[in-house]
């Protein structure tokens, strides 16, 4: 399977080390503005692109042209990356303190909590290629086992898109306990098999090891996380990205809950009969036992 993943774009932790190890060779107009990258790159990450061309002395222009030297199609698609270096560190706190905290206001807060759960939706439906999200559904389609990994706060989107899958495909494993648990749980993994691995700032460990072992063993890997520069992006195969950002010290899952339906949504198109097949059988067991609550 070939990768579909953005790496004609260098990753942030490259831009710093370039940076440092370029910075006399760049032009006199991008020469300051690397240099405040470098020396207050906490702030400029949340910068415009006009307003960091003025705390550098250059012009907005020179900025844009700096992102592009980079490889990037503009400045934000730079500011993403770097952005996302910063939040790989940043503590729960610091996170809040950063999004510039809670409102005093009831009113206040749900409404932009509602403003960013829009934007997440918005900015991860530009993120997310339909070409990308089929190869992602025929992957899991085509797998003999579906194993869908998510740790943490990660485990309630892990467990609703194991729940959807179970309904319309076989052999499907949910993994939400890290550890030794993880590994004992794909020691039977191989190239007939995919693993979806779903993990967002701060990335666990666990969810980063068990993908690579996955992915060493041959299986199809697919990873729904908030970056290309996500460690999970950069093992899977295919990388689904939603936005999270949020104003409280949590990640936002609405994101990635638009990845969780699409994939669905993919898979019924890919296989209709298969899929309502199994619906009605599971319809019927649940009809036969008396599962659902009647007034």
């Amino acid at each position: 399977m070939s990768s579909v993943k953005g790496n004609d774009r260098l990753r942030a932790g490259n831009v710093m080390e370039t940076l440092q190890a370029k910075l006399e060779a760049l032009p006199p107009s991008q020469k300051g503005l690397a240099r405040f990258l470098l020396s207050h790159f906490d702030e400029a990450v949340f910068l415009t692109a006009a307003q960091l061309a003025r705390r550098s002395g250059t012009s907005e222009s020179s900025v844009i042209r700096f992102a592009k030297r980079l490889q990037y199609r503009g400045f934000p698609e730079l500011q993403e990356d770097l952005q996302a270096l910063l939040r790989r560190n940043l503590a729960p706190k610091e996170r809040m303190q950063r999004a510039g905290g809670i409102p005093e206001k009831s009113e206040a807060i749900l409404d932009r909590i509602s403003e960013m759960a829009l934007t997440n939706i918005r900015e991860s439906r530009k993120l997310l290629n339909p070409q990308v999200l089929k190869e992602a559904a025929k992957a899991i389609t085509a797998a003999h086992t579906k194993y869908v990994v998510g740790l943490r706060a990660s485990s309630g989107t892990a467990q609703l898109l194991g729940f959807y899958l179970g309904l319309i495909l076989p052999n499907i494993r949910i993994q939400t306990d890290g550890g030794p648990a993880l590994f004992e749980a794909l020691l039977s993994v191989s190239k007939k098999d995919v693993v979806l691995a779903i993990s967002y700032p701060r990335y666990t460990k666990w969810t980063v090891e068990g993908l690579r072992y996955a992915r060493k063993q041959g299986a199809a890997t697919i990873a729904i996380t908030d970056s290309q520069l996500s460690p999970i992006a950069q093992i899977a195969e295919i990388a689904l990205v939603a936005r999270a950002a949020s104003i409280t010290f949590a990640n936002s899952y609405v994101g990635a809950m638009l990845v969780v339906d699409s994939l669905i949504g993919m898979i019924l198109n890919l296989t209709p009969q298969e899929s309502l097949a199994r619906l009605d059988a599971v319809e019927r067991v649940l009809k036969g036992r008396d599962f659902f609550y009647a007034a």
